[in-house]
């Protein structure tokens, strides 16, 4: 890899990554989103052990990006766990919302709402109402992401879903019953929303590797593949063989 084709290599945590007014896209031929249970509950175990320990923090991996244009960032390496992080904050404000419906302090929680929504997934759209996304999935998982999780709707059934988009729906389900059982269940809105907020935003770091150009962004993503390499032993689960690519 020629010198000049990485810009740099720095750590940061979900809320910085997320902030600032940045976008994230994943290129079309990236693979679908195509995480399972598996990797879900691992995440979810790390970061109840987190919730433990408010001064620790977990590496996630290496993220390797490509800024073609100011403040859009290209996904190269690592959208399956950027992808997973989003769908949980979607998972926690329809949490918060269900304690809206519920009438428990529903000021409040409609405020966390916001303020949650914008810093991690996105500004609203004043006229259509929909969420103007930070993360832009691929053709195949676009519209299910940005139609129906972001806006917090629920698919006529799950039968119906397409194969691209059953994951994201399966992973969307299984963070908010974790939540539900942890938080929602003691109608703590508060709490719902410093787990997001202190825990998975500042505890979760990632090593961003940024690119200038496609042959630099190639030329990492391929070395990394070719050799193997675990982005992190630090990765959810402690290990779990999650390589690159994901």
């Amino acid at each position: 890899m020629s010198g000049r084709s990485l810009l740099s290599a720095s750590t940061v945590n979900f809320r910085a990554l997320m902030a600032n007014g940045r976008r994230y896209e994943v290129p079309d031929y990236q693979r679908d989103y195509s995480w399972t249970r598996e990797q879900w509950e691992d995440l979810w175990a790390d970061l109840v052990d987190l919730a433990r320990e408010p001064g620790r923090q977990h590496y996630m991996g290496a993220l390797v990006l490509q800024e073609p244009a100011a403040d859009l960032f290209r996904i190269i390496d690592g959208q399956q766990r950027i992808v997973t992080l989003s769908v949980l904050v979607a998972a926690a404000l329809r949490c918060l919302q269900r304690l809206v419906e519920a009438e428990v302090q529903p000021d409040e929680n409609k405020q966390r709402m916001e303020l949650l929504r914008g810093a991690f997934l996105g500004g609203v759209d004043p006229i259509s109402l929909h969420t103007i996304a930070k993360l832009r999935l691929n053709e195949a998982n676009r519209a299910f992401f940005e139609g129906t999780l972001l806006r917090l709707k629920k698919p006529i059934s799950r039968s119906a879903l397409r194969s691209a988009e059953r994951p994201l729906w399966e992973a969307f389900e299984f963070f908010r019953k974790k939540l539900d059982e942890r938080y929602a269940a003691g109608q703590d809105g508060a709490e719902i929303a410093r787990f997001i907020y202190e825990v998975v935003a500042v505890q979760l770091l990632f090593i961003v590797v940024s690119v200038e150009d496609e042959q630099g962004a190639y030329t990492v993503f391929e070395t990394l593949n070719a050799r193997g390499l675990e982005l992190s032993a630090g990765d959810p689960g402690g290990g779990n063989g999650a390589r690159a690519g994901v």
